[in-house]
This record gives structure tokens, sequence and C-alpha cells, in this order.
């Protein structure tokens, strides 16, 4: 567990409370090996092979060094170019693939995980780039082999190139301007204009986090709702209006009738917003395999600890936890045993109150059978 209030190698010699008050979402931070002695965790021909699958997403970006052309091939990517044109590999959700990139994703969990979304990786040539840009989102920058150059630029000028296949800037103007090495990484808030540039080959991990459209959840949240209406009985009512008197006004909508649908809106119990958060926001990213050949119940009781999978998402509220896009069905007295499982992605079974709990165990024991949880060795 990570102590919010002692400097952080990762963060520059900053607690994680510093950086979350002076600069998430305020200003970029420029951290200089924020991992000490650092290897690459990744091989670039680890990251060919995810992008040679069909259902991970991937993009080969290449930009004409005579034309200025962009050009962008997505997944499945199935060679690498031979060509001296600039060009780079994104692989995104590389977390949910290798355990050592999702452990590193780990080293973030200063930031609530409902805003963590994924690590991407690119591997670029020389002179490789995805154009200037900015991101709505916060985002780490991590440079995991070689070298880019990074210009940024708080500008207010973010009008886009017309007809490009990216959403590039037309008018870039950088303010200031790094090389990061093996270890370096950088930290930038939403709307920060920035360009990275290889220079040789290189291999950039973006640390990027989940910023949610406010319509996109309104929507979600009454198509939730849709669903719910079932558990209502109103499918036989009809209106009925035995007191209606004659009118003059025949195109005027009745009062009555307005009353009718009102009062019966008025008596729905609206779900909580967090309810559709958790979710919403657990939804995965990948399918998930159920185990061929999963131990018994009797022998799961007997095991220590279990781990979330790497691909798996959990959150919880006061009332719910809620994994991989479902809700659990323990009561709401017994979910504060499963906090640890989401808060540090583990949990303790053994001397546990779980341990004596049949209704905990059972869903547990269910998540493994999905994958969505495995035996910590």
């Amino acid at each position: 567990m990570i102590d919010i209030n002692s400097p952080l190698d990762l963060l520059g010699n900053i607690s994680p409370n510093d950086f979350m008050q002076n600069y998430w979402q305020k200003k970029p931070l420029l951290i200089k090996s924020s991992i000490a002695n650092y290897k690459p965790i990744i091989s670039k021909n680890q990251l060919f092979l995810l992008a040679k699958q069909e259902d991970i997403k991937s993009r080969l970006i290449q930009q004409n060094t005579k034309t200025k052309k962009w050009h962008v091939k997505e997944a499945p990517i199935l060679s690498i170019p031979k060509t001296s044109n600039p060009w780079t590999l994104l692989v995104s959700n590389v977390n949910d693939f290798y355990e050592q990139i999702n452990q590193f994703l780990q080293k973030f969990a200063f930031i609530p995980y409902a805003r963590l979304d994924d690590v991407m990786i690119s591997y670029a040539n020389d002179g490789g780039s995805v154009g200037a840009h900015f991101d709505t989102y916060d985002v780490f920058l991590f440079q995991g082999m070689g070298q880019r150059k990074w210009q940024i630029s708080l500008q207010t000028d973010l009008e886009l190139i017309e007809d490009a296949p990216l959403k590039l800037l037309k008018n870039f103007i950088p303010e200031q301007e790094w090389v990061l090495e093996e270890g370096d990484m950088l930290y930038l808030p939403p709307q920060y204009a920035h360009h990275g540039i290889a220079i040789g080959e290189c291999m950039t991990y973006s640390i990027g986090f989940r910023a949610p459209v406010l319509k996109d959840l309104v929507f979600e949240y009454f198509m939730d709702m849709i669903g719910l209406l079932e558990e209502y009985d109103i499918d036989h009512e009809i209106y009925t209006d035995p007191d209606q008197k004659a009118t003059v006004k025949a195109g005027k909508i009745p009062e009555n009738l307005v009353f009718f649908l009102q009062n019966t809106l008025n008596n729905l119990v609206m779900p909580k917003a967090s309810h559709l958060l958790g979710t919403y926001l657990t939804k995965l990213n990948t399918d998930i395999n159920p185990l061929q050949n999963p131990i018994s119940l009797e022998e799961f009781k007997n095991i220590d600890n279990i781990e979330l999978f790497m691909a798996s998402k959990a959150n919880y509220d006061d009332e719910y936890f809620y994994i991989n896009g479902e809700k659990s069905y323990c009561e709401q007295t017994l979910i504060n045993n499963l906090y640890p499982l989401a808060d540090n992605r583990t949990l303790n079974i053994k001397n546990t109150d779980i341990q004596n709990n049949a209704i905990i165990l059972e869903e547990l024991y269910e998540w493994y059978t999905l994958g969505w949880v495995t035996i910590k060795l």
C-alpha cells in the first residue's frame, strides 16, 4: 500500500498528497529517474505480437517525409514497415496482457481506480511521432526504452488540421522542451498541447486516465433505468377519465392525462448514480476466458489469498461491490470484506471473516471459475 504522505521516487520525491494538490489537473511535472536503474519490462517483439491480434486496439501511424501526409492503419498490424519514413506503433491496454505492465500500472494507485484507464505503449523508429496534439485527460508519459524529445505548450489555439486521420494541432507553438531518457517521466494535465519525437528507436508508456463524458453517463443511466422498469407493475395501467368534461379546446392535452404520466414518473425510485458508475467503470476492455479445469469449491475454501486477474476491474461504493461490469450479490453488511480486492487488487481469505462466510466464498469461487480472480501463490 502506498503511503500518500511520504515522498515517492516515482513522483520525484514528491508525496502523492502534494502531487494531487499542486500538480494534478493544474500543471506539468518533469520527473527525472522516476524509476531508478530502470530496465525495460516489455520487448518490442512482445508489443508487435499484440499488434497482430485483431481484437487488440492498435494503430500504425506514419508520416510521409515528402508530402507531410499522415497515414493510419488499424489492427491487426501484421507487418512493420520497411521504410525510411518515420512511423509509430501504438498498442492500448497492454496491462491486460502482461502482468509486469499491470504491476507497473499499480504504482499509480494513489489515484482512484475509477479514473485510471490503461497503459498504452508506443514503439517508434527514429523521428517517429503521432504529431502535435492534446488530450482531454491526464497522462503520465514514461520513457520505457531509448530517448524521446517532448515539446509542450499551454496554448489556447487548439484548432485542428482539417481532413487529417488524427486530431492534430494546426498551429503548435512549443513553449518548453526536454529529452526523456529511460526511466524518466512527464506528467501532463488535460488540454496541454504536446509533441513527442523519437530519437533513435524508443518505447513510451502512456498511463492514461479516463475522463467520462457527462452525456455518455446520462445515456447509460437511462438505458439502465429502462431495464429497471420491468420491476414496476405498470404494464397494464390504462388511462381512464370518467370525469372528463366536454371541451371547446380539443387540441389541448388534458391535465389528467399529464398527471397520469407525471405521477408515475415521480413515484419511480431512481437508482443512485454510483450504481451506474460501478458497472460502467468496471466494464472489461478485453474478454476473459473461464477456467477450463478449476479446483473444487471445497479446495478453494482452503486457499490463502486471491488477486484480481490483470484484465479485471473492481470498484465499490457504500452499498455494492462491482467487478467487470457486474454488481455483487453479497449483502451490504458483507461487502466491506471485499474492499481490499478493489483497493489493493489482492484479498486474504484465510484467517479472516471471509473464511467462515459461505455467501462471500461462493461468490469469490464464481469469480475464480470465470477467470476474474486468480489464486495468489
